[in-house]
């Protein structure tokens, strides 16, 4: 079912510079509380997380809240090489925010083997300044656990500042992190926060989600995507969307990701369908669309549709009563119009002249009838333009009159059907 959106207010603000005393407490207290809603808003938001990532993410813990090794086994040398692979990979993603602008870039990088690492991470939105880097450079083994049972690897302890900040406050630091990884596999880093330097983990709680960053080392893709989203950001990180016809995410029956979730993931912010005859499980998606002006905008389409509504004449109607929808898998503007008993895309966003618009059905025993008014003549405006024709801002005249009638059975009745003028 369709629905009206909201837009998203940019929740990014300028950072203030401290001042003293209970002033200086109570502003850091007041961006402290800003900066924890602007992360939770803008990295990953909400949403059902894959319960099999979500397991992975979680070594055991002992009772002092550390990851601990599995029995007889304490060997951190396990997850050497998956760091050096993180680290050969140099940039992650992870996100879903807008194209071009939400999502954070992620680097993790040491000055010489296993020491003076660092993390980084950026905000990709192009009107944010908002950054974290580590406090102080730590050495991988001062930090690094691995759990035999799981086979995963947690860097533990990372307090977090922002770069134009000398030190982290203290006595503990705005946000901490944890990441997570598997001991053979660099593909994803499960990045968790803390605002209480490390005791709890707000990324585990029931409203909001560990991060899942993701390799972005394609050179041709980060070179494609530069061009479209506005290339580099800062400290070797680029715009995560992906450009048209890149694999981008699925329809499950059990589980959503990637495009589908969000479309913002895509440059272009346009979705379509592939490989649609995978069975009942799943559909996949690429980023760019296929239903260009006239093509009906089917289930699926409309799914991924919400309700758009129109001004004319300085008369404004909603969505629902001129039966029009925004989609993300309709090309150019995105309008789809409902024709007959289906939606089809329309480049316009309104029903030329000549267009069937609706009928004044006939009434039954039962809710509408077996011949129900529709359209342009059920969600009619009241009174008549200075034509004289009936008035609907699904047209794009915003005029409408009736352009024939059939008798149903000479003796239930008559239907009459209008058009666009």
């Amino acid at each position: 079912a369709t629905g009206a959106v909201d837009d998203r207010a940019d929740p990014a603000g300028p950072i203030e510079q401290p001042r003293a005393g209970a002033e200086e407490a109570a502003l850091e207290a007041q961006v402290a509380e800003r900066d924890l809603r602007d992360r939770k808003r803008g990295k990953g938001g909400k949403g059902k997380k894959d319960d099999d990532q979500k397991d992975g993410a979680k070594a055991r813990r002992s009772k002092s809240g550390k990851v601990k090794s599995g029995k007889g086994d304490t060997g951190t040398e396990h997850c050497l090489k998956g760091f050096n692979d993180i680290l050969s990979v140099q940039t992650y993603m992870y996100g879903k925010g807008g194209v071009c602008e939400d999502g954070f870039g992620v680097r993790l990088k040491c000055v010489s083997t296993y020491s003076g690492c660092s993390y980084y991470e950026k905000s990709l939105r192009a009107s944010s300044t908002f950054a974290l880097d580590a406090c102080v450079p730590f050495d991988l083994p001062d930090v690094l656990a691995y759990d035999a049972e799981t086979g995963m690897c947690t860097l533990t302890g990372i307090d977090l500042k922002r770069p134009e900040e000398d030190s982290c406050q203290v006595p503990t630091a705005e946000y901490s992190t944890k990441i997570t990884f598997h001991a053979d596999d660099s593909s994803a880093l499960y990045i968790d926060f803390s605002s209480n330097g490390g005791d709890s983990y707000y990324t585990e709680g029931e409203d909001d989600e560990t991060r899942i960053a993701t390799p972005y080392s394609d050179e041709g893709v980060r070179a494609r995507r530069a061009e479209v989203c506005g290339a580099e950001v800062g400290n070797g990180l680029f715009s995560s969307c992906k450009g048209d016809g890149e694999y981008c995410g699925y329809n499950g029956n059990i589980r959503e990701t990637g495009c589908w979730k969000d479309p913002n993931v895509c440059c272009s912010k346009k979705i379509q369908r592939v490989n649609v005859f995978n069975g009942y499980f799943w559909d996949n998606y690429e980023c760019g669309c296929r239903l260009n002006d006239g093509s009906r905008c089917g289930g699926y389409c409309q799914e991924k549709g919400v309700e758009s509504g129109r001004w004319f004449g300085g008369v404004y109607q909603s969505g629902k009563d001129i039966e029009r929808i925004v989609s993300r898998m309709c090309c150019g503007s995105g309008y789809a119009m409902k024709f007959g008993s289906g939606y089809y895309c329309n480049e316009s966003g309104c029903l030329e002249a000549g267009k069937k618009c609706g009928q004044d059905g006939i009434g039954g025993p039962w809710p509408d009838g077996p011949w129900p008014d529709t359209g342009c003549w059920k969600n009619k405006l009241p009174g008549t333009s200075s034509s004289g024709n009936l008035r609907w801002n699904g047209c794009c005249s915003g005029e409408f009159k009736k352009t024939g009638s059939d008798a149903v059975l000479g003796f239930l009745g008559t239907i009459d059907y209008y058009s666009c003028v």
